[in-house]
């Protein structure tokens, strides 16, 4: 099965892990899993959907929609976050329907091709409003975790230095939350205290690492014996008399953590030994430098990204509708007809015209025939499904696909549009105007091309213009299609 689900955080969260080639029926049945535990309902469940390595999409099919519709009923008392992880390949594969999804169901929706992100996003939406085990513990541990990242795997350069500074400890430690971390140290034994991992609570002030975190300021303990002040340090207590303590800025100027050095005896720096440890404590910040220019350099390509995707968008949609415009109808119908064609599926095709749209603009005025359109938009997208497409083919003309949709039930869509567009009259505040259309039908043949399939639409069409208006004419299934 192409989609493995993960149910963890005491069923609170829910993770879909799809590859390959999947369906969106998949995630209809995985869902099942969790709507079904009635105690479920009354937490929130957060949902990601993880799409990193999925090729392909396929359409839902007509019982995926119905079960859709029985699962929205089931898990109507749920608060459900939904997240989505993917590469910008995949968001156009799977975003509408995910989107729509959640909007029907008051869900609160997202996109991320990073987890750090997807991570901060989800924690902001659940952590203040949340007391079951997902927010302050599994998330606030996530969110912790991206914080203190940058250092990670950089313990190898302790061993050296402790050998040439001649002291026991190294270490490199992050602060977060007040509490102090330790991310890497040199070779310890087991037995000591300031293993990786080992974390630190800054309640104690006087504490030597929470006076370097305070104070901004490097710290440098000669001897902890010799000064009152240390006396009860819990670093003297282990065992250790000196302590050297540098702090860690990111490049924001903020306090990231130390890098520390920790020793039984005194610690005695020279001049070279000490600008080793300064230097140390650059490359410690240069390591963070580079992890902040790397992701304002992938943010600023995100941004490069975002705005080609915006920009592609435009160019392909029509500003006033929302629909596509007929640039990029071929790249998609073709596509659509290939599917169709390798899984022998049906595939049909609604030319519509709103009637009369010239007496509009000449009675009414092009400002009034605009918003006429967008009605008209409205009406359209609220009565097809989230796979279907639709474009604005000039003017008050709009044609629609319907993938996996024959004859029989593309007639049945255009008499459905047509009775709801004749009651649905267009009021912009001042007078009432009765609309209609006309719609031509036909479903795509085997060897039929796409644009000797716009033609036999136009003559549909216009059959329906010539035949008194506010009429659906569908091409007959069994009739094969007219080449002239």
């Amino acid at each position: 099965m192409p989609v493995n689900t993960e149910i963890s955080d005491n069923n609170n969260c829910l993770t879909y892990v799809a590859t390959g080639i999947v369906k969106q029926s998949d995630f209809t049945r995985a869902r099942q899993t969790i709507v079904s535990d009635p105690d479920t309902l009354k937490k929130i469940t957060y949902v990601v959907i993880d799409y990193s390595d999925v090729q392909e999409v396929l359409r839902p099919e007509g019982s995926t929609e119905r079960a859709i519709n029985a699962q929205q009923r089931a898990s109507s008392s749920a608060d459900i976050i939904i997240t989505v992880l993917s590469d910008r390949l995949m968001q156009s594969s799977h975003e509408t329907f995910w989107r729509d999804y959640a909007r029907e169901n008051n869900w609160k929706y997202a996109v991320f091709i990073d987890r750090e992100s997807l991570n901060e996003w989800v924690f902001e939406q659940v952590a203040d409003r949340y007391t079951g085990n997902l927010s302050k513990i599994s998330l606030a541990r996530d969110r912790t975790a991206s914080k203190r990242r940058g250092l990670e795997k950089l313990g190898f350069i302790l061993d050296p230095l402790a050998n040439y500074l001649g002291v026991s400890t190294t270490l490199i430690m992050s602060y977060h939350n007040n509490v102090i971390e330790v991310l890497e140290s040199n070779l310890l034994p087991d037995n000591s205290p300031f293993q990786a991992g080992r974390q630190i609570a800054m309640d104690d002030e006087s504490h030597c690492f929470a006076t370097v975190i305070n104070t901004g300021r490097e710290l440098y303990i000669a001897n902890a014996l010799q000064e009152p002040q240390w006396q009860q340090d819990p670093a003297l207590e282990q065992g250790f008399q000196s302590f050297i303590g540098l702090p860690i800025r990111r490049p924001e100027g903020d306090i990231f953590g130390l890098v520390c050095l920790l020793n039984e005896t005194p610690i005695l720096l020279d001049a070279r030994k000490r600008s080793t440890l300064l230097g140390t404590r650059d490359v410690l910040e240069t390591q963070l430098q580079l992890k902040f220019d790397n992701k304002k350099i992938h943010d600023h390509l995100r941004e490069i990204l975002d705005l080609q995707v915006s920009l592609e968008r435009e160019s392909n949609t029509d500003y006033l509708t929302g629909f596509f415009n007929r640039k990029n109808f071929l790249q998609i119908a073709e596509g659509e007809l290939n599917r169709s064609r390798r899984r022998a599926t049906a595939l049909s095709f609604i030319f519509c015209d709103i009637d009369h749209f010239k007496a509009i603009n000449d009675n009414y005025g092009h400002g009034t025939g605009d918003e006429v359109l967008k009605h008209f938009s409205k009406v359209i997208k609220a009565n097809i499904r989230t796979y279907d497409s639709v474009w604005r083919w000039g003017g008050e003309e709009f044609l629609l696909q319907l993938p996996e949709t024959d004859t029989v039930e593309a007639n049945e869509v255009a008499n459905k549009l047509r009775s709801i567009i004749e009651q649905s009259d267009f009021f912009d505040g001042r007078q009432k105007i009765h609309l209609t259309a006309s719609f031509g039908v036909a479903e795509i043949a085997a060897e039929e091309k796409i644009d000797q399939l716009l033609a036999r639409l136009d003559k549909l069409l216009y059959q329906a213009k010539h035949q008194g208006r506010n009429l659906v004419v569908t091409a007959a299934k069994d009739r094969k299609f007219d080449t002239d």
